[in-house]
C-alpha cells in the first residue's frame, strides 16, 4: 500500500533535511526516512540535490546492516559562509564562519576617524569586506549571508545608528550599511 506524504514533503523538507543533517552529525537516508515520516524516494530525491549543489557530502563511512551497507551523510562545512562585522566606536571586527558555524577567519582593524561618519564608516565596511573575503580566498557566490551590528540604538527608516560609545561629533549619526 502507498504511504501518503505528510506536509513536511513541501518547499520546507529540503530545509529540515539540512536541518536534521547538521543537527545529528554522521546520518543515513534509513535514518533521515525514520526520523521525517518522508517516504524513501523523497529522501533520496532530496539528497541526491544536496548533494549536486554541494551543501551535503557523503563521509565514505559504511555502516554494515543485514541488506546493503548504508552510506553517512554530514553537512559540507565549506559549502557556504556567513560574514559578520561588529562595528564599536574604536575599532570593527569582521568574522567569517562556515555553515556549521566554525569561525574560517577573523579580522580587527581601527574604526574610521575623521571625514564625515557616512562616508568613512561605508567605505570601511565594504574595504573590510572585500579585505577578508578575498584575503580567505571566498569566491563571492559562496557567501550566503552578511550582517552589520551595532551597540545601540538604530533608525531602521533612515538605516542610522543613532549612536555609538566614544567620542563623536555633537549631533552626528552613524550609517548603517
Amino acid at each position: 500500500m502507498a504511504r501518503r506524504e505528510s506536509a513536511a514533503a513541501g518547499p520546507g523538507s529540503r530545509a529540515l533535511i539540512v536541518d536534521l543533517i547538521r543537527s545529528s552529525g554522521p546520518i543515513s537516508r534509513v535514518e533521515l526516512v525514520k526520523a521525517t515520516g518522508l517516504t524513501q524516494p523523497t529522501i533520496s530525491n532530496i539528497v541526491r540535490r544536496l548533494i549536486d549543489d554541494g551543501v551535503v557530502r557523503e563521509t565514505g563511512d559504511l555502516v554494515a546492516t543485514r541488506g546493503k551497507p548504508r552510506s553517512m551523510l554530514v553537512i559540507n562545512s565549506r559549502a557556504a559562509y556567513g560574514v559578520g562585522i561588529h562595528v564599536a566606536a574604536d575599532a570593527l571586527t569582521c568574522v567569517v564562519t562556515d555553515t556549521r558555524g566554525g569561525t574560517v577567519g577573523r579580522q580587527l582593524v581601527a574604526a574610521p576617524s575623521g571625514g564625515s561618519p557616512s562616508e568613512s564608516l561605508v567605505a570601511r565596511l565594504a574595504d573590510l569586506y572585500h579585505e577578508v573575503t578575498q584575503g580567505l580566498g571566498l569566491p563571492p557566490q559562496s557567501v550566503a549571508g552578511m550582517a552589520v551590528v551595532g551597540p545601540g540604538p538604530v533608525d531602521v527608516a533612515r538605516g542610522r545608528f543613532l549612536s555609538l560609545p566614544g567620542p563623536q561629533r555633537p549631533g552626528s549619526t552613524w550609517p548603517t550599511p
